[in-house]
Formats: structure tokens, sequence, C-alpha cells
């Protein structure tokens, strides 16, 4: 995505006729009407914008609109019928009939609370933030199929919600479900933030459902059948009660225990149907006995305060995917299952890793944030294909680190140090270096077969030619001043260059300007370890009466967000790897 913050820039930009991506982030009238190219299909209007939008004024090419700050009346012919995706933000204002683009598929209104308008049924994914009118039947077109209901808390009548949603989210909703509130056709059910009713069986949730995400609010025992054995993911917000057998349905895949979450796990706690299990975010911080995790458990997850020792034989061979939290912080030794195959190693870990700490099963090895200990092959197993350096870690990588087998090396964001011909083996397919790294690159230091290359914000080196291999199909800056040279280099044609904004200085639209929800819908103000002392775990009945920290719920809501999508099978063991490849928001592929 191309920023401009300027008339009189997009006008003289060089490659004007080529952008598709653009963010105007400026307050002046779209003065000439032809100012925004016909190549534009995605334009942002960013905070600064509020002029009037007339007629004719946006381009035929569009297909995604968005409007952060702009609270105009609409005024007739602003949206051309190629538009498919709207987005406005801060907008307020009374729709006029069949003002909407007639094929619009998605539609996000923020701020708005006034009474809907028709809606084209041509709308499979309707957001609402604020909106808090009664709905009523046939309101929402029977097109639609993802409707989020943010502020939303009336009661829900039937047919108030179409019967052709499959996925639906609510925020401030706290309203009782009788049968029929939610359609037989939901197959992923949010309860947000607020929900604190009491679920009644066979009523309340209905068979369809698959994937139920208990509200933060939500802390009452799961009472055995109000959880319909359809659903095969459960994520269970702040819940904090004692789990007994039989009372988590057989029929669950995937468990993620909430934040508050921190009672003593017992042998059949969990039911043996659990394959993916995350416990308890930033409480849970019990002793793991042999048993207490069933043998069906693949993926398991602790959270940021577990700091148990892990003892040989406790967590069953099952598991292969392992993701070890933030605090942990003893020996290896014995801890990770034999057949794990991805493991992610603590934030705070502090511990010397000896050989064979890591088992020879592992192909995906994840350091810490806080890791800053040398590195040798002795302590690699050779099974590694893709290794992920922390935050912190700057310490010399040198020939023969890294074995052969080797295809994805990301290195952290401190790393900045020289690195010798030879040290990548020749397996090697992608490379990722941090924002700090900025050394020169010599002839032969990327091998052939290398098909992703990835520099960081700080890199300004010079590349000179025969540095890129002929294998190279993706190469990107992180530096959007795009002052890197690339001396007389005989690219190949299908090579995609590509140079990013950093996505610090990029003035994205997000909920932190959405001051009127600030409270509810705060999902930055992550909850900070040191606010828990070693004595929390004695004062359960008094943290589930009243101690609700600052950012609890935006903590809750922003773990769970991916899985609501429907995507939770694929999100728990993280896109570290998605990140290499390099699909960043906000970028500019110069081949266009």
């Amino acid at each position: 995505m191309v920023l401009i913050n300027s008339n009189k820039e997009l006008l003289e930009h060089p490659l004007r006729e080529y952008i598709t991506n653009l963010y105007l982030n400026s307050n002046e009238r779209i003065e000439p009407k032809y100012l925004i190219p016909e190549s534009v299909t995605n334009l942002v209007f960013g905070r600064k914008f509020n002029q009037e939008i007339r007629e004719n004024e946006l381009p035929e090419s569009l297909i995604e609109l968005s409007l952060h700050h702009y609270n105009r009346p609409l005024v007739k012919g602003l949206f051309s019928d190629s538009i498919r995706v709207l987005k406005l933000v801060f907008f307020n204002q009374p729709f006029q009939p069949f003002q909407l683009p007639p094929f619009i598929t998605f539609l996000e209104l923020r701020d708005f609370d006034c009474q809907l308008p028709n809606l084209p049924n041509t709308i499979t994914t309707l957001k609402l933030d604020r909106f808090n009118k009664q709905l009523s039947p046939n309101q929402i077109p029977m097109s639609c199929t993802h409707l989020e209901l943010k502020d939303y808390n009336l009661p829900l009548r039937d047919n108030d919600i179409p019967s052709s949603v499959k996925t639906l989210v609510f925020g401030n909703f706290n309203q009782t479900l009788v049968k029929g509130s939610i359609p037989s056709s939901v197959e992923v059910l949010s309860l947000g933030l607020k929900f604190n009713q009491d679920l009644i069986k066979d009523e309340s949730i209905p068979s369809s459902v698959k994937v139920l995400e208990l509200s933060t609010d939500y802390n009452k025992p799961l009472i055995v059948g109000v959880i319909p054995s359809s659903v095969h993911t459960l994520i269970c917000g702040n819940f904090n009660q004692p789990l007994e057998e039989n009372q988590i349905s057989p029929s669950i895949k995937t468990l993620i225990l909430g934040h508050r979450f921190k009672k003593i796990l017992k042998e059949k706690d969990i039911p043996a149907s659990v394959t993916d299990l995350h416990l308890g975010g930033s409480r849970f911080d019990k002793e793991i006995k042999a048993g207490d995790i069933p043998s069906s458990v693949i993926n398991l997850n602790f959270g940021d305060l577990f700091n148990q020792r892990i003892s040989e034989g406790v967590l069953p061979s099952s598991i292969k995917s392992f993701s070890m939290g933030k605090s942990y912080d003893h020996p290896l030794e014995g801890s990770i299952p034999n057949h794990c195959e991805s493991l992610v190693l603590p934030d705070h870990f502090t511990h010397t890793i000896k050989k064979n700490d890591i088992p020879n099963s592992v192909t995906s090895l994840t350091f810490g944030s806080f890791f800053i200990k040398p590195i040798t092959s002795s302590l690699m197993p050779t099974s590694l294909t893709s290794i992920y350096f922390g935050l912190r870690f700057n310490k010399p990588i040198s020939p023969g680190i890294f074995n052969q087998g080797i295809e994805t090396i990301m290195l952290g964001e401190n790393f900045n140090k020289p690195i010798e011909n030879g040290t990548f083996p020749s397996s090697t397919k992608a490379i990722s270096f941090g924002a700090s790294f900025n050394q020169s690159i010599s002839e032969g230091l990327f091998n052939e077969g290398l098909e992703i290359l990835e520099f960081g914000s700080r890199f300004v080196q010079e590349i000179s030619a025969n540095v890129l291999p002929s294998t190279l199909k993706k190469l990107v800056f992180k530096n959007d001043e795009m002052n890197q040279i690339i001396q007389e280099l005989d690219l190949p044609t299908t090579l995609e260059i590509t140079f990013e904004i950093d996505e610090y200085d990029f003035p994205e639209i997000s909920d932190d300007d959405f001051e009127v929800h600030e409270e509810e819908y705060n999902d930055d103000d992550y909850e900070d370890m040191s606010n828990f002392s070693e004595g929390d775990d004695e004062s359960d009945e008094d943290d589930e009466e009243g101690d609700e920290e600052s950012g609890e719920e935006g903590d809750v809501e922003g773990d769970v967000e991916g899985n609501v999508e429907g995507d939770v099978e694929g999100d728990i063991e993280g896109d570290v790897e998605g990140d290499v490849e390099g699909d960043v928001e906000g970028e500019e592929d110069v081949n266009n």
C-alpha cells in the first residue's frame, strides 16, 4: 500500500498510474476529479480526511473503500457499483435508500448507531460495533453468513438473526438466550465480553454450534449437557471453576482454558477427546502430574505464568507441538516429549541448552524473546528444518551451526553480526533478517536454492551483482525509504520485489482510535505478569468477585479473535513461518 500525504505528492508520484493500493493521509478535497488514478482498487482515507466526496470523484476501478474519520451525509453517486468491501469507521449518518453499493459483500460500520438501511442482499459479512437498535426480522439480509454485534444488548427474538448466519460474534451482549434466539445455522458462536446468563440445556446453544467462545465475564460451573455434543472447540474466557470428570463434553477437540483459570488439574478432568490444549493464559501455575494431560493431546500450550518443573514422563508422548509459555525457567532435560516436532521455548528461559535436551524429532524450533546464549551445532537436532530466533538474540553465527536440511531461518530483531560465506546450508529456502541487521552482503553468501529473502527496516547496504541467487522468487525490503541499491542485476522477470512500509509508522485504522469503546474494546492493555504475586493462588474468591484488572477483557478477546473467525485449529501453532513469506499489510509491489 502506498502512503500519500498530499494531493501534490499523488499527482507527482512516479508510479502513479500503477498504484493499486492507496492510503490518503491528508484533509484536502479530491481535486482535480481525476486525482485518484483508475488503477486503484483498494483506497483508504486516513484519520485526517473529512472533506465532502462528490459524485464521480472516486474511480470506477475501486473494489475496497475504507473511510476513517469521514462523517458527512452521503451524496448520490458517491459509491461506484464496483465496490465490494466498504468500511466506515466514524460515520454515523442516516443512509438514504439505495445509497450503498448494490453488489457489496463486506460492510463494516464501527460508530454507526442509526436505523439500519435497506441492506443489499449480496452482503455476506456485516460488522456493527456501536449499533444498539432493536433488530427486526428481515432487517439483516439472508445473504449474511458472518455477523458481528459488538455493542448490541437487546433481547433477541425469533428471526432477528437470519438463518443464513454461520458465524455470530457478540461484544457487550448480556441477555437470556432462549430457544430460537440463536438460529440453528450458527456454527461459530462468540458470546463476547459481558454475557453471564445461565445457559439452559438444549435451549441456549443450538446443536449446530461447532466453535463456542464463552464470554470474558462468564464464570459459572459447566453443567453437563449445556454445551451440545456438536461443539469441538471450546474457548473459556475468564472461566475459573474446578473441573470434574465428564463436565467437558467428550466431543471437544480444542480446549482453551481462560486467563483466570488456575485450578489444580486431575486425571480425567480433560476428556480424552482433546487434541489441542491451552492452559490458563496468565494465571495457571499448578504442578502437572503424569496422567493430568491425556494421551490424546497433540498440541499443548502453557500460559504466561506457568513455571512448574516438568519431570521426564509427565507429558504424554503424543504431543507433537509444544509451546512452553513465557515464564518457564527450569532445565530442559527430560521435559520435552520424545515425539515433539514443533517446539517454542519460553521467553524468560535462562538455562543453558545441553546436548539432547531438544529431541531429534523436533523439526521447528523457536527461541524465546530473551534468549541470548551462544548457539552451537551440537545442541541443534539434525532433524531441524525451521529455526526462529527471538527478539534479543545477537550472538555470532558461523559456518557449521546450521545443519544441512534447514530450510527456513529467521534471525531476531536485534541480530546485527557479520555473516561468513558458508553459514547458510544449501538446503535453505527462506531467510529473514530482523530490523537491526545492516551488514554488508558478499557474493556467495546466499546459495542457489534460496527462494525468499527478507531484509529489515534498517538495512541500507548496497547489493552488488551476482549476490542474489537465480532461484530467488521473493525479495523484501522493510524500509519505506526504498534506498537499497541493486546494481545492474539481471533479475528474473518472475522475481517479486517488495518494499514494506514500517508498521509502526503507518497510520492504520485501529480500535485504539475508537475512544467511545476504549474500555470495552481495549485490545492493547495486556496484563503485566509483575502484577501477580506468588500468593495469588490463595485468593481465588477475591479474584472471582472483584479483581478486575485493566485490560483483561481485551486480552482474552484479542487472544481468541483468530479462533472466532473460524481458524481455530490452524491458529494454534502460530504464524511464524508465514511471516517469513512476508504477507504483511501495507506493501507495495513494484512489479505492478
